[in-house]
């Protein structure tokens, strides 16, 4: 017979072992993930969980962007950002935590890149 006392700890179990899947997977993510139309690309980097896909016309890859953050806490709740890349550049979004994500668009605005970029600190001495 199953009690309460005996489903509470196998479901902090199963949570804990899919919670080390889930950062197991994130750690073997490639650094740059290639995009198509309305093909979903799902990034983990910063302390940010970023769910990205683009919708492509006029020369101009619009990029959608639903950004949650890496956290217990029930109140925060995902954000979206809207972008429109002109053909042949770039957007970069900042993850924090020395992170970001820099979207291309290719020349036909057809297919994207997302890649992985490690911020680091410079200062100019001009």
């Amino acid at each position: 017979m199953i009690t309460r006392k005996s489903i509470i700890p196998t479901l902090g179990l199963c949570a804990a072992s899919t919670l080390a899947a889930a950062l197991a997977l994130a750690a073997d993510e490639p650094p740059a993930f290639e995009m198509r139309p309305m093909m979903a690309t799902s990034i983990v980097t910063g302390g940010k969980h970023v769910v990205s896909y683009f919708l492509n016309g006029e020369g101009v890859c619009r990029l959608t962007l639903v950004i949650e953050e890496i956290a217990e806490n029930p109140a925060l709740r995902p954000s979206r950002l809207d972008v429109a890349v002109k053909a042949g550049s770039n957007a970069v979004y900042d993850a924090g935590n020395g992170r970001a994500l820099s979207f291309g668009c290719s020349r036909t605005a057809d297919a994207m890149t997302a890649l992985k970029l490690d911020n680091t600190a410079w200062r100019s001495d001009d």
